[in-house]
């Protein structure tokens, strides 16, 4: 009887089994790969730490090569304007400054996390004095170039965001020139028919020297200060270069 009863349990569960619906299997989701070996593991050697400072390093290059671009195109866009020849919009410059603007700020923030990132490697007891003093000694090169980038990326901002300043400051005194010179020839054309007089009439003075588009000082401000940036920012490219061939030697 006990086997009885245990073929009639056997049974509705088998029945209860084949009438219950599947069940998927339950999805495993990866976790997306970082693009830190900092995120990855918080303990340091030699290699690792080196691979770590060139890659944060590279991206704080980037940013500063995409500066260097948007300065590049900025004066090429400027530099064609004169006397008489239209300027470039004073709103499309702007926009192309607050470019540079966010690239420049985003330069700051990857060096302050390559900063975080060498304070967990000052700390790694797995990393011997010699060791530390070739991170240390690197990163502090990288902090001064970046520190230098960054002061001369923003004079060339400033010196863009005073030109554009200018710029408008001037076509609104070219206006102002322009509406006098109409006054003027409509006052002119008065008198002429009041007078109705054969004599030749002055022509109407212009009003003064004619306003350029663009100062010639404000112009060569700007050229100087993005060639310091792009000067500045080559020879950090050299060196790196230098120190990254010296490592692998």
């Amino acid at each position: 009887r006990p086997f009885a009863v245990l073929a009639a349990v056997l049974a509705v569960a088998s029945s209860h089994s084949a009438a219950a619906p599947e069940v998927a299997a339950p999805i495993v989701r990866r976790r997306p790969p970082h693009a830190s070996l900092l995120r990855q593991r918080q303990r340091w050697n030699m290699t690792t730490a080196r691979e770590e400072s060139r890659t944060e390093w590279g991206i704080v290059l980037r940013r500063y090569q995409m500066v260097d671009l948007e300065l590049s195109r900025l004066l090429i866009e400027v530099a064609g304007a004169g006397a008489d020849v239209a300027p470039p919009s004073a709103d499309d410059l702007e926009a192309k400054i607050a470019k540079l603007s966010v690239n420049l700020k985003a330069a700051r923030k990857d060096a302050d996390v390559s900063d975080d990132t060498f304070g967990t490697m000052e700390t790694d007891r797995r990393l011997d004095a010699e060791d530390k003093a070739v991170l240390y000694k690197a990163h502090m090169e990288q902090r001064q170039a970046a520190g230098a980038l960054d002061s001369l990326g923003l004079a060339a901002a400033e010196a863009a965001e005073n030109f554009v300043r200018n710029l408008r400051a001037r076509g609104q005194a070219k206006q102002q020139q322009q509406q006098q010179v109409r006054q003027q020839g409509a006052r002119a054309r008065v008198a002429t028919a009041a007078a109705r007089t054969s004599a030749p009439q002055a022509a109407p003075q212009s009003g003064g020297k004619r306003v350029p588009s663009v100062a010639a000082a404000d112009l060569g401000a700007l050229r100087r200060a993005v060639s310091a940036f792009h000067v500045r920012r080559a020879a950090v490219d050299e060196a790196t270069r230098m120190a990254a061939a010296q490592a692998s030697a």
